[in-house]
């Protein structure tokens, strides 16, 4: 077959013919079979083939295929052998050579080097610099003529490749830090210290997003801690962490007069989940005891559509003026808890309730109920269905 080294195809010998020569079948047989033969041979790239007969041959030459080491340089040239590359060298990076874009290459660098970040050349996970190892992998990507940006990165040790100490940076005096790439802000007027206690002990720490809300709080176990250093102090190096969401409790408020009490006004707009903790709550008669939401225009006291009941057996009772509990007895004492969720993306709460009372006949509380505000939830009140006042116990408010 009359292809050359670089896969471009010729006729064979004596395939072409002059006016007035002789031909024979030779000169029409020769050059079909080569032409069958070519066909039915895998075709190269530069004539439009893969250069293979199945899928994963086609993958490798036209994909990943292991070209030559590359040597580093300011501007790394990449050769056109293939998609992968082993980085010789020390000599720090700040940009690519183009290929096409869209092409994507993978970089295996053999020892320590620099990858300078920049905006536009050589776009980097967090802005930051990279500082390689032998065995780091980094895929590129090349989205513009000549400009790359790193799609992913693994070091070769396992460790988190961003933000110097552990996975973190350190926490600057306006209580900012960084992690993964990502700009954390304490809230204004909190405590910006993240992490308080010694090297080796239990120790608090909290994390806010860019809004300055918190996300998350827990138990670090520090095998790093330094102390404060003027305008920053370390993050620590965590060896094992403990994650939960703190609860914010609002003071306990006592329920021993009236046929109302306000309980809260200061639920924030962002609380995921209220609780209403009842501890020795009860009338002096035998009314139900109303649960009240409501937001800056007030408390609200219709439009509740729920029942409370019973396990002794008691009717269920419907209420539309708050969310009902059939306490129905004066020697009934209640303890347990009232759940406030949001229900739907709208101000709809569902108010759930499960308490145990005490005294009369014992039994177990339990209802739903269902309320749409007219704006954001922000506080609760108590209330008998009557006339009966509140003469013991209190309650406490927590959220988070």
């Amino acid at each position: 077959m009359s292809r050359d080294g670089s896969g471009t195809y010729t006729l064979p010998a004596g395939s072409t013919v002059t006016n007035g020569e002789t031909s024979d079948a030779s000169d029409i047989n020769t050059p079909l079979t080569d032409i069958e033969t070519d066909l039915n041979t895998d075709r190269p790239i530069v004539a439009g083939g893969t250069g293979a007969s199945t899928a994963k041959g086609a993958r490798s030459n036209l994909l990943f295929a292991k070209g030559n080491d590359v040597a580093s340089a300011s501007a790394l040239s990449l050769g056109a052998d293939g998609n992968y590359f082993d980085v010789t060298g020390t000599t720090a990076i700040t940009s690519i050579s183009t290929w096409n874009v869209g092409d994507i290459a993978v970089l295996q660098f053999d020892g320590a080097l620099t990858l300078t970040h920049h905006a536009t050349n050589l776009i980097l996970p967090g802005a930051a610099n990279i500082t390689t190892a032998a065995g780091d992998h980094a895929i590129m990507v090349e989205y513009g003529s000549g400009t790359w940006r790193c799609i992913a990165y693994q070091k070769a040790d396992g460790s988190w490749p961003f933000g110097g100490a552990g996975a973190f940076s350190t926490l600057s005096a306006s209580g900012t830090f960084t992690f993964g790439g990502i700009v954390f802000t304490a809230p204004t007027g909190a405590d910006t210290k993240l992490v308080s206690g010694t090297a080796g002990t239990t120790n608090n720490f909290a994390m806010w997003d860019a809004n300055g809300d918190a996300i998350d709080s827990g138990i670090a176990k520090s095998t790093d801690m330094s102390a404060d250093t003027g305008s920053t102090s370390k993050v620590p190096v965590v060896d094992a962490i403990e994650t939960f969401f703190d609860w914010t409790y609002e003071s306990a408020v006592t329920t021993t007069t009236g046929t109302s009490i306000s309980v809260t006004t200061s639920i924030p707009a962002d609380a995921r989940e209220v609780e209403l903790l009842v501890k020795g709550v009860s009338l002096n008669g035998t009314d139900d005891l109303l649960v009240q939401i409501g937001d800056s225009g007030g408390v609200e006291t219709t439009g509740y559509t729920g029942t409370g009941s019973d396990s002794s057996g008691s009717v269920s009772v419907a209420a539309s003026t708050g969310a009902p509990i059939r306490t129905r007895n004066a020697s009934r004492v209640l303890y347990g808890t009232v759940t406030f969720r949001r229900y739907d993306a709208s101000n709809t709460w569902l108010i759930e309730h499960s308490l145990a009372a005490i005294g009369g006949t014992n039994a177990t509380l339990f209802g739903q109920t269902i309320k749409q505000l007219t704006a954001t939830f922000d506080r609760i009140q108590i209330a008998s269905s009557g006339t009966d006042d509140f003469d013991a116990g209190e309650v406490t408010v927590r959220y988070r």
